[in-house]
């Protein structure tokens, strides 16, 4: 495939066929969606992966070439399993991130910008808490929130959500202009929920930045503000449920954004973010299925991660169905999933499972 083509502008079903192991001694047990990610640097506008090798605990960043995969990094810093990884970038200051949190609530930042350094804002405010997860945001829409305008940190945690009902399961952490990094205790959420997963989202009707926060049995939406915070919607469905993970695609034909949720009951969840209804709930299959990670393929096709087949489940955007199903060779669970531009194969998809395994799906045609 050319460099000047790109899958993500196809508007056909994704049909992948397995091309390899990348890994197999990725550590993907405890985290529930975010076990490893892939991303373009901004430096050299190369492929790169990311995980944690499941021996020693240490992060391992892996460059990708055509024909093999670079170890270019090793990272310390954590001490056990891993709940969440995820890369960032702040293209205010030029600068790349990548946050861990592991099992024992230890928060790790690495500037990888600045030769993969590290700040360990270890067990703050978490003593013995396992972080379900994080979420780093920067390039604020709103201009007067100057407080948080150089980037902003919101961890969730279970153990205190368990442990007592006075102490929010929310932490906010801000980047002071010297990059610094400091708690802000007043970015603790407005509800109790358990989160299993959060999305930055920019109303642009408001001209409002809110958190959609997915959890167990409800998803709230609230806008974090240095003066205070406001709940935008807060969503329920019929099902007694835990919703996993989430996706918002800008419907540019109807003019609003739609929030796409999984559960874990074979159901992914559609809702309009403006009228803050609840307009589809799409049925994947038959039987009790647990669906994870969701992203988008392209144009016109969403991929759900099946930790019960195990397989992804194709959903067409326009129709909002469930159109299909891709067979994954894990031999356990699998719930994280990624898209990268391999150099090789044009895009691929990544999947990480409780096997230890990272696998590499490559395109099954190739246009050229």
């Amino acid at each position: 495939m050319s460099e000047e083509q790109s899958l993500d502008e196809d508007t056909i079903s994704p049909n992948l066929e397995y091309e390899e192991d990348i890994i197999d001694e990725a550590e993907c047990t405890f985290a529930l969606i975010d076990s490893f990610d892939a991303y373009i640097s901004v430096k050299d506008q190369k492929p790169y992966l990311v995980y944690q090798n499941k021996n020693n605990f240490k992060l391992e960043v892996l460059k990708i070439l055509k024909k093999k995969y670079k170890l270019v990094k090793t990272i310390d810093g954590h001490n056990s399993k891993i709940t969440c990884l995820k890369y960032y970038y702040n293209k205010n200051n030029g600068t790349e991130y990548l946050i861990s949190t592991n099992y024992d609530g230890h928060i790790l930042i690495t500037n990888i910008t600045k030769d993969y350094e590290t700040e360990s804002l270890k067990k703050t405010g978490y003593d013995n808490g396992q972080i379900t997860c994080c979420i780093m945001i920067f390039n604020l829409y709103e201009e007067n929130q100057e407080d948080i305008q150089n980037g902003l940190i919101l961890i969730s945690n279970k153990t205190n959500y368990n442990a007592r009902d006075d102490s929010p399961p929310r932490l906010g952490y801000i980047f002071e202009k010297n990059g610094n990094l400091k708690v802000h205790k007043e970015f603790f959420s407005l509800n109790k929920n358990l989160i299993s997963y959060m999305i930055h989202w920019i109303n642009k009707k408001s001209k409002k930045d809110y958190i959609i926060e997915i959890g167990n049995k409800k998803i709230d939406i609230i806008r974090y503000s240095h003066s205070q915070n406001e709940l935008y919607a807060s969503f329920n469905t019929f099902l007694d449920t835990w919703y996993h993970c989430g996706f918002v695609y800008n419907d540019e034909v109807k003019k609003t954004d739609l929030l796409f949720i999984t559960s874990i009951k074979s159901y992914v969840f559609v809702f309009d973010l403006y009228t803050r209804q609840n307009i589809k709930a799409i049925k994947t299959s038959g039987k009790i299925e647990r669906l994870y990670n969701i992203i988008q393929w392209n144009k016109n096709y969403l991929l759900v991660s099946n930790a019960t087949a195990p397989d992804l489940k194709v959903i067409d955007i326009k129709s909002l169905k469930c159109v299909g199903n891709i067979i994954i060779g894990h031999e356990d669970d699998f719930r994280c999933i990624r898209k990268i531009r391999h150099p090789n194969y044009g895009y691929c998809l990544m999947t990480g499972g409780d096997d230890d395994r990272i696998k590499l799906y490559k395109p099954r045609c190739i246009y050229i």
